[in-house]
């Protein structure tokens, strides 16, 4: 990332536990302390690649359902899904999660699959809130 003149400098107070962790993760990389928080702040607020992996999970499950049917590779896409979303809530929260999901939800214009998986009797209990 460049620097521009519109680029705007800031303070802010870490502890030195935390500024530690961005010291060595900055020699890892062989990068300066601030090019290290400036990229990293930069990734974790742009949620378009969270959104273009969930909407390319979202695609080839209706994809799947629309050409095949209820498979068990459907049910594979419905499970990656789950990772996504959890992983997603987990790493960046559950309003970060709702953005993304929109997003998607507005992208495809469709709903977001329900990740209830199917019981060993072969129902699906439980209601997935995100679904939609």
């Amino acid at each position: 990332m460049a620097t521009t003149e519109s680029d705007q400098v800031i303070s802010l107070r870490l502890s030195p536990e935390i500024l530690d962790l961005v010291d060595r993760a900055a020699e890892r990389d062989f990068r300066s302390r601030s090019n290290l928080i400036k990229t990293h702040l930069a990734r974790t607020l742009d949620f378009s690649r969270p959104a273009d992996v969930i909407r390319r999970i979202t695609e080839s499950f209706y994809h799947e359902q629309i050409n095949f049917g209820m498979t068990q590779h459907l049910e594979e896409i419905r499970a990656q899904l789950a990772g996504a979303k959890w992983m997603l809530t987990t790493l960046l929260g559950e309003q970060v999660k709702e953005e993304v999901l929109n997003r998607v939800r507005h992208q495809t214009e469709k709903a977001i699959p329900s990740v209830v998986p199917l019981s060993s009797d072969g129902n699906r209990y439980g209601v997935d809130l995100d679904a939609g």
